[in-house]
């Protein structure tokens, strides 16, 4: 036997290769239940163990009660129902092509969306449960109908099957049928079948965000509005003193009282100091609830001191990770679960096709094209190959490209940097030096010195770029060096567009542009 050659496995590694060794039953954590000669696991959720007592998972439900979270949990589950969705066959053989079709029309029957909302109800609670109806149609058994279940109705035993709690077995559960009950989970443990949802994220920013409430409204009911008080002169009856009081509690009802003359009424200002922090906490928490919930919180608040556009689309991008990696989890369910029973029960042998959602942006076209401009304005532009790419065939080019002439005056990549500003000075005194019919030449001619001396002052300042510009330029290329991305080194020119320009530069341009009016005023030669 060579060195090379690997030696045989004994029959006693393999075998402990094969099975699983830290199995649940195992498990020195307080997990299990043992009850009616099963194993019942138990919901490992802290939270709940802590505060949901005989509550249990509808201690969830609850926190859709409140506002902002519920409309949050709604928009995650928009964000992935939105999309377009599809099937897409085994192979392209006609036979695999006929059973992808099967598998939509039959699931665009069961009201898709609807069923994507149900089962993503795992997202709060970590796991979801929905029951099919099934029936015979055109010959073949498919689900025509589901329903929705309570999680709170459910357990897992020790092999994570599904068990209905019922008044009969209400401890262990019964056994439910295959091909019948779909159940979503995320976040799962390797000893927890129930999922970990955001509710144990959402629980305590909303617990807390009550409780502020309400002290908030105790605190706006003792100083929302002032306090009147009465003031009588010593020796007043208590008769008196029952009038004045009467009348003072009056003043909550009616517009106006009347009292004896010698009594005072005002009404006093409470101190509010210290209000604000009620509505602070609760922004705090709804900021938290924000994250818990979608990963991000420009895309639901805007705090005070606002945020970039930038910053914007990145809190949008990782609110399409999350509805993204939400619609792949529960594809890979539903493709697991329905897809493979309506394909197992009605073409038996056929490999199923795959459901699925689709998260490809489509690319905008105006974005695009600005951008492109703007790497032609620095001396680049696509192929054909990358124009038919980006914006699709049917384009073709209207005019042959404008000559070095009519470029418009700015530096290009493809000149040294040290020529930059020279470059423009020829640039200008191309433009012009423009062609004109022949009864202006003896114009041209009588002007072409003050040509000449633009031409010269604009070379002059171009002899001055590097201590002028040679900072600026050098930070550009820096950047762009360092991005290698056009889109972001776009965002940043713009920043760098709002910055107080150089105060040598624009004293420079500023006497070029006096010498260059001053010259255009000074009498010409005929």
């Amino acid at each position: 036997m060579s060195d090379d050659t690997p030696a045989p496995a004994s029959t006693a590694a393999t075998a402990d290769l094969k099975r699983e060794i830290a199995s649940i039953d195992r498990s020195i954590t307080d997990v299990l239940l043992y009850g009616g000669g099963s194993k019942i696991l138990l919901n490992g959720d802290e939270v709940l163990r802590a505060r949901g007592r005989s509550k249990g998972l509808a201690l969830y439900s609850e926190l859709e009660r409140d506002a902002h979270a519920g409309s949050l949990l709604a928009k995650r589950k928009r964000a992935v129902t939105s999309r377009e969705w599809g099937v897409t066959p085994a192979s392209e053989d006609a036979a695999d092509v006929e059973v992808a079709e099967f598998v939509k029309a039959t699931v665009a029957g069961l009201k898709f969306d609807k069923l994507t909302r149900a089962l993503l109800d795992a997202t709060l609670k970590g796991f979801s449960v929905a029951e099919l109806i099934w029936d015979v149609r055109d010959g073949r058994l498919v689900p025509v109908r589901f329903k929705k279940r309570n999680q709170v109705r459910f357990v897992f035993d020790i092999d994570w099957n599904l068990r209905l709690l019922t008044r009969e077995n209400g401890l262990d559960g019964e056994a439910l049928p295959d091909r019948k009950f779909i159940t979503h989970r995320v976040g799962e443990s390797d000893d927890s079948p129930y999922g970990t949802g955001v509710g144990r994220q959402l629980f305590w920013p909303v617990y807390f965000k009550r409780q502020n409430i309400s002290f908030w409204l105790i605190f706006n009911d003792k100083f929302g509005s002032p306090t009147t008080v009465g003031k009588y002169p010593r020796g007043t009856s208590e008769s008196e003193q029952a009038s004045l009081l009467s009348a003072i509690r009056r003043i909550s009802q009616e517009a106006g009282l009347i009292v004896p003359e010698g009594m005072e009424v005002e009404l006093m200002e409470a101190a509010r100091t210290g209000g604000d922090c009620y509505e602070r906490l609760c922004q705090y928490m709804d900021a938290e609830i924000s994250k818990a919930v979608l990963g991000e919180t420009l895309t639901t608040q805007v705090g005070k001191d606002g945020g970039s556009y930038a910053l914007g689309d990145v809190h949008n991008e990782v609110r399409l990770e999350t509805a993204k990696d939400d619609a792949d989890d529960l594809s890979d369910t539903l493709n697991a679960t329905l897809v493979k029973w309506i394909v197992d029960l009605n073409f038996p042998g056929r490999v199923p096709p795959t459901l699925w959602r689709n998260f490809e942006e489509e690319a905008d076209l105006s974005q695009q094209a600005e951008t492109d401009a703007k790497i032609k304005d620095l001396g680049w532009q696509r192929t054909e190959e990358s124009f038919i790419e980006i914006y699709g065939p049917g384009f073709e080019r209207s005019a042959a490209p404008p000559s070095e002439s009519a470029l418009p005056i700015g530096p290009t990549f493809s000149e040294e940097k040290s020529g930059w500003i020279t470059s423009i000075a020829r640039r200008v005194a191309g433009i012009l030096n423009f062609s004109a019919p022949s009864r202006l030449d003896a114009e041209r001619a009588r002007r072409r010195e003050d040509q000449q001396t633009m031409a010269d002052t604009a070379g002059a300042i171009g002899e001055r770029w590097e201590g002028l510009l040679g900072g600026r330029v050098q930070e550009l290329q820096t950047l762009l060096d360092e991005t290698g991305d056009l889109a972001l080194f776009s965002e940043r020119l713009k920043e760098i567009v709002d910055q107080e320009p150089n105060a040598q530069v624009v004293e420079a341009l500023a006497r070029a542009s006096f010498g260059a009016r001053l010259a255009g005023r000074m009498p010409r030669s005929k």
